[in-house]
């Protein structure tokens, strides 16, 4: 499954909520993008997730993702 197109992540990662709190992507002209939780704030510039990239999700509990 893959997007069919822009979400904001927090949309996109809804199925999951509570079970990550780290989201990554790396753009070879642009670098990292992140979104990470830290002492309950999230940080970082991640804030659409798009069709043809890839993304690293770092897991705190199971979970299924279900693709919007």
């Amino acid at each position: 499954m893959s997007l069919t197109r822009n979400f904001p992540v927090f949309e996109a990662l809804a199925s999951i909520n509570n079970s990550y709190d780290k989201v990554f992507t790396y753009d070879q002209s642009g670098g990292w993008d992140y979104k990470a939780l830290y002492d309950g704030t999230w940080y970082g510039d991640l804030s659409d997730m798009e069709p043809g990239r890839g993304y690293w999700f770092y897991m705190t509990n199971a979970g299924v993702l279900e693709v919007p």
